[in-house]
């Protein structure tokens, strides 16, 4: 029941963390547009973190959630609607402390890697997404985008405010199911860089109480 449930839910929310962190590096930076470099590159030197709230509305139901992101060069880790999620770049820990339940599972490879390990866009997406046009309205910029990989995402919007530095502040994106979703980030930080280290879980420390599936 836990794997049917980390499948339906990571078809949703990995694509949350991708749109999030992900959908304007490498594409977006060979743009040209200085707000959009200025970030990219923040975002390519630093360990990143975001608190977000979105809300996704498809055909029969309407699902409203919230929660946090980490992420550096190809590792990540993300919590939110009852799970973690740490990705050190070879090896992906879902977390269901509730439960008590772990899933282990490597990186997904060609385009299913786009919806499984957002990371993975944040370091090589130099051809995931075109700009089709951009709106500003003081110091917010709004980008209108389009995918050019197979990622689970039709068509895109993101809002960048400027002042007093480039951080992203919300996002529209419609779903290759028809769903959906908006997105409205918190808070966005920059720090320096942490030893991958930071991205891992040790299982060692559970107890006999966890169920421990390792699908490497």
């Amino acid at each position: 029941a836990f794997h049917c449930y980390i499948d339906s839910l990571r078809g949703k929310i990995s694509i949350l963390m991708i749109v999030l962190l992900h959908s304007l590096a490498g594409a977006l930076h060979a743009q040209g547009n200085a707000v959009l470099n200025s970030l990219y590159s923040k975002m390519s030197a630093s360990c990143v973190s975001m608190d977000y709230s979105f809300t996704m509305n498809s055909s029969d139901v309407k699902v409203v959630g919230n929660g946090s992101v980490k992420v550096q060069d190809s590792a990540y880790s993300m919590t939110g609607n009852g799970l973690q999620i740490i990705c050190d770049g070879k090896t992906v820990w879902i977390i269901d402390a509730e439960s008590k339940e772990v899933m282990i599972e490597s990186p997904s490879q060609g385009d299913e890697a786009y919806m499984d390990n957002p990371a993975l866009l944040f370091v090589n997406l130099s051809d995931a997404f075109s700009v089709d046009g951009v709106k500003k309205n003081g110091s917010v910029s709004t980008y209108v985008m389009s995918p050019m990989v197979s990622c689970g995402i039709t068509a895109a919007t993101l809002s960048v405010t400027s002042d007093p530095s480039p951080v992203i502040s919300s996002a529209h994106f419609i779903l290759s199911d028809g769903a959906e979703m908006d997105i409205k980030i918190k808070s966005m930080t920059f720090s320096e860089k942490k030893p991958l280290t930071s991205f891992f879980y040790d299982i060692s420390g559970l107890d006999s109480s966890w169920v421990i599936t390792d699908l490497r």
